[in-house]
């Protein structure tokens, strides 16, 4: 959130991603940080229905941004 307000004050032109420990159970906390592109590699891939896994990310993320 720091970060992001900073470059939001700066009047930067930056994205910021996250890598690494992303989960359905701790998507609402991560999209809430002001990051703009989110990969969530082992929570989609490790699963038994990868394509399962994908459509519940992309459906929450949907949800979150209609807020």
């Amino acid at each position: 959130r720091a970060l992001r307000r900073r470059i939001d004050e700066s009047g930067l032109d930056t994205r910021i991603e996250i890598d690494g420990g992303v989960t359905l159970e701790n998507l609402d906390r991560v999209a809430q940080t002001g990051v703009d592109m989110i990969v969530a590699g082992s929570a989609v891939f490790g699963a038994d229905d990868v394509r399962e896994a994908a459509r519940r990310m992309v459906h929450r993320l949907a949800e979150l941004a209609e807020r």
